[in-house]
């Protein structure tokens, strides 16, 4: 019978996987070559998603330094973006930091934790600090959180130095023409990895706050397929999108949104008092929703979701059995 100990095993060892692929691409392959692979067209015909920024491809495939001769590579594994990336490598990190020490416990969580930086996805490094907060609490253990605060210093540090030791690439003239034009739709955007200005914190802080006077103005919702990727592939209005909750509020109304909440905090409690490291898993996805459409990423809601039922299912078929 599978246990959350050993898909935790299984989902450490996939994500060193797409940790060494990530910097394998970033050391090795050109963004030139992803440009001219079927990696584009695939996102264009396949997904119906239809990337204007970077020849096609995502544009947070890069990080933009405000400096058009310097962008700079973000970590991207298996097709999956470096928030998807992220995601994983904060999942099996909180799983790597909940077991007793060993070193090849701790040369893995330097690797996954390499890849996580390499992302340059603040939310899940924040994500990883409150998760190792709730294993520390759930655990009872100090160290925990002492790695909670050493990862958001070391990752400060990181960031800041990024535009100057992360992998440069380069923009087409193409791509150039339309970063300027979308510049001037955006003026007074920040560089600053930790501004309220920064152009990325700012979309992220604007859609949350669009998508929630949304969901406020009506709270009986649009019905499925109104909102995110959803709306965008069938071409339909996007009435709110990368929240988890705003869009599931959009979706299916307030009630539906108050219903997932009140039941994912129902299942967090329940796992806090079984399975600490999915639980803190738990509690991290669950932060993660406020920026992403974490059901939208595959296997976050395989993975994880599989992870709490199984811990929650365990427990009450040992009690029955005793």
């Amino acid at each position: 019978m599978w246990r959350p100990e050993r898909l935790g095993v299984v989902a450490a060892l996939v994500a060193a996987g797409v940790a060494l692929i990530g910097l394998f691409d970033l050391a090795f392959i050109s963004l030139q070559a992803w440009r001219d692979s079927g990696v584009p067209g695939w996102y264009r015909e396949q997904l119906g998603l239809d990337y204007e920024g970077l020849s096609g491809l995502p544009e947070n495939w890069v990080y933009n330094t405000g400096d058009e001769d310097n962008p700079i590579r973000r970590l991207v594994s298996t097709f999956l973006s470096p928030l998807a990336s992220a995601y994983a490598l904060v999942v099996a990190l909180i799983f790597v930091l909940s077991r007793p020490f060993r070193w090849w416990w701790g040369l893995l969580a330097l690797l996954l934790y390499a890849g996580l930086l390499y992302t340059h996805t603040r939310a899940a490094v924040v994500a990883l600090a409150v998760g190792l907060v709730v294993l520390a609490l759930a655990q009872r253990r100090l160290a925990p959180t002492v790695l909670a605060v050493a990862s958001v210093a070391a990752a400060a540090a990181f960031f800041v130095a990024y535009p100057s030791i992360g992998p440069s690439t380069t923009y087409t003239l193409a791509e150039l023409e339309w970063l300027r034009e979308n510049a001037e739709s955006e003026p007074g955007a920040s560089t600053d990895p930790f501004s309220s200005e920064e152009s990325s914190l700012a979309s992220h802080w604007r859609n949350l706050r669009d998508g929630i006077e949304a969901v406020v103005d009506h709270p009986q919702g649009y019905g499925l397929g109104n909102a995110g990727v959803v709306a965008k592939r069938t071409g339909v209005e996007i009435k709110a999108g990368e929240s988890t909750y705003v869009e599931l509020g959009t979706d299916a109304g307030l009630a539906g949104v108050v219903a997932f909440v009140l039941w994912s905090l129902a299942v967090l409690l329940g796992l806090l008092r079984r399975e600490p490291w999915v639980a803190a898993a738990f509690a991290a996805v669950l932060l993660l929703g406020l920026q992403t459409d974490v059901i939208g990423v595959h296997w976050i809601a395989v993975t994880v979701w599989a992870l709490a039922g199984m811990a929650l299912g365990r427990t009450r078929a040992a009690e029955g059995a005793s």
